[in-house]
């Protein structure tokens, strides 16, 4: 029988470290609004991350309303032990975007990996 362990670790030499991306991930700290409305983001440390990019376009492709994402969505999955939080940036193929979703993927009462719903920040 698979166990929780052994099957984190042939994610990581299998999926991560074969197929795996580099990116930045830039942790969501707080956000203040001045008297005007206008909002000041602070942010943590940047840390590189590798995570494996799915449904994903160079040019983002513009879904119809009825499918899973949106224009300039997408989605990217992290090993278990990455520490994640909505509204972090993920700077990856030299394009940012926030993340919007977590979802965890469990088995046997342990975290497997991490799928990130992200939506590109336009410039």
């Amino acid at each position: 029988m698979a166990t929780l362990a052994s099957i984190r670790s042939k994610l990581d030499t299998k999926i991560f470290n074969k197929i795996g991306s580099t990116a930045t991930l830039t942790p969501f700290t707080s956000q203040t609004t001045d008297k005007w409305g206008d909002a000041t983001v602070t942010t943590g440390t940047p840390v590189t991350i590798t995570l494996v990019p799915y449904q994903y376009a160079k040019s983002m492709l513009s879904y119809e309303k009825i499918g899973a994402l949106q224009a300039g969505e997408v989605y990217f999955i992290v090993p278990y032990s990455t520490s994640v939080g909505v509204n972090d940036k993920i700077t990856f193929d030299s394009a940012d975007y926030i993340i919007l979703e977590l979802e965890s993927y469990s088995f046997t009462g342990g975290e497997l990996a991490k799928q990130l719903r992200c939506k590109k920040i336009l410039t």
